[in-house]
Formats: C-alpha cells, sequence, structure tokens
C-alpha cells in the first residue's frame, strides 16, 4: 500500500510513491500463485479507505484474499499519521470474499461497514453491516 500527493487539480503526482506496508506484513493474508504472472507468492492490497474510530484513531480498511476468498482487514496508525506506521489487526473484519470497504453512518447514528460481495462477477451486491470499530 503506497500513498502520494496529488496536485491541487488531481491530475499529477507531485511527490514520489511512500511505502506505508505491504500485505505480506500483515498477520491474515495468503498468497496465491495466479496463471498470468510469474510470481511464486502474490498478495494483495486492495480498495483501501481510512476514517476515524470512535477513540479518535486514524484507521485503515484495505482488502487482500484469504485462500482465494476476498476478505477486509484493519490497520491502525500508531502514530495517527497516514505515515504509519500501521498496526495491522491479527483477524479480519470480514471473510465472506467481500472487499472495498467503506464506513459510514445512517441517518439514526448507527456506524456502517459498506462493502461488495461476494467477490464474483455478475453476483457482487452490496452488503451494510452495523459495526463498532
Amino acid at each position: 500500500m503506497c500513498i502520494v500527493q496529488l496536485s491541487e487539480d488531481l491530475s499529477e503526482a507531485v511527490t514520489e510513491p511512500q511505502l506505508l506496508f505491504r500485505a505480506s506484513e500483515a498477520p491474515w493474508p495468503t498468497s496465491f500463485k495466479h496463471a498470468r504472472f510469474d510470481y511464486e507468492k502474490i498478495y494483495v492490497t486492495d480498495g483501501s479507505f481510512m476514517f476515524k474510530n470512535k477513540s479518535g484513531e486514524l484507521c485503515l480498511l484495505w482488502a487482500s484474499f484469504i485462500d482465494n476468498r476476498y476478505a477486509q482487514g484493519l490497520a491502525v496508525s500508531s502514530s495517527g499519521k497516514v505515515t504509519g506506521p500501521w498496526e495491522h489487526q491479527k483477524e479480519p473484519v470480514y471473510t465472506d470474499d467481500g472487499g472495498h470497504a467503506m464506513v459510514f453512518y445512517t441517518f439514526d447514528g448507527q456506524r456502517m461497514l459498506a462493502l461488495h460481495g461476494p467477490n464474483q462477477t455478475p453476483n457482487e451486491r452490496a452488503r451494510f453491516i452495523p459495526v463498532d470499530f
């Protein structure tokens, strides 16, 4: 997972990318071999979303795979800054083949996790799950 600063109009990068972490550094993703790529172990970082939890900690939702099923993990910045370092939860927050999660509040104040699943076209559907990070 990398970050890069963009120009005001978002048309170009104005800094070099900075590595935040690798999927293989988290305890829950598993590697896989893909027929199109000549690598033994592939790890995925995908679908990131930052938010602050109830304690005010900077959190990052991100997706990867566990045994070829899409899963959603959570990391917390120990410095409170986007540059981290990022501490990964030991267990993913969602393992039922879904990802690209976001957090929002309903009109009555319930915090919800929104993601798509299963990760199989054309069967993907929105899922809304109450959460209390």
